[in-house]
């Protein structure tokens, strides 16, 4: 005999989004730093500049996990 589920089914007439205003805020902000990141490294034009291998790489990492974060947190 089949456990009956614990959960209860989601409406079928739900219409909430997924992300909310503060998950678009967070979206927003992670892509001014990576076109930050992308821009800097492309106005400074040197491939071992400091620019290109200390500030950029920073910007790019907390970008990425802050989309991430933006993504998946539930507010």
């Amino acid at each position: 005999m089949p456990r009956p589920s614990r959960s209860k089914p989601a409406p079928s007439g739900s219409s909430e989004p997924l992300l909310g205003r503060m998950n678009y805020i967070l979206l927003g902000i992670a892509f001014i730093l990576i076109l930050t990141a992308y821009g800097g490294m492309w106005i400074e034009n040197e491939f071992e500049g400091f620019y290109a291998l200390f500030v950029a790489p920073i910007l790019l990492f907390g970008a990425y996990g802050l989309v991430a974060y933006g993504i998946f947190k539930r507010f």
